[in-house]
């Protein structure tokens, strides 16, 4: 297995890769609170010819991002993977994905569905916090739920 950074435009970004034959590649998310070190046993025992890349996503493990400080959205994580994809080579890529990296995933494929060949979705948690309409605000405080049973 290979560690390596690379200097991408939103972040240098460190990698764990698993080299393969040219015809497959796996891609590897994780979640929130892990890195790209979580997936180096499940590089390690790909099928032979099968090219496994993981990474350490924007604010996690050694990756370090470039510009002021601001929040990290998903289209930036999207955009990391995109970048990654690209600067080592993979135009078509599966996807294992787990927790908070399912949303980048999905992302890609939906956006770019001649990139992204297969999904692997491991305990999605992809849309973040659920922001409630008005009519479900109301119906949560006392007073206004019980008009709105009355009307």
């Amino acid at each position: 297995m290979i560690e390596r950074f690379l200097d991408l435009p939103a972040a240098r970004v460190r990698v764990l890769e698993r080299e393969g034959g040219p015809g497959r590649t796996v891609i590897f998310l994780h979640g929130i609170t892990s890195s790209a070190s979580t997936w180096a046993p499940f590089l390690e025992t790909l099928p032979e010819g099968v090219r496994g890349i993981a990474y350490d996503g924007l604010g996690s493990g050694y990756t370090e991002r470039h510009g002021a400080r601001r929040p990290i959205t998903r289209s930036d994580q999207r955009g990391l993977l995109l970048d990654v994809a690209d600067a080592l080579d993979a135009e078509q890529f599966e996807i294992v994905a787990h927790s908070m990296g399912c949303g980048p995933a999905l992302g890609a494929a939906w956006r770019h569905p001649d990139r992204v060949r297969g999904l692997l979705l491991i305990s999605p948690a992809t849309q973040g916090r659920r922001k409630l309409g008005p009519t479900l605000r109301m119906a949560r405080f006392g007073p206004t739920a019980r008009l709105m049973e009355l009307a």
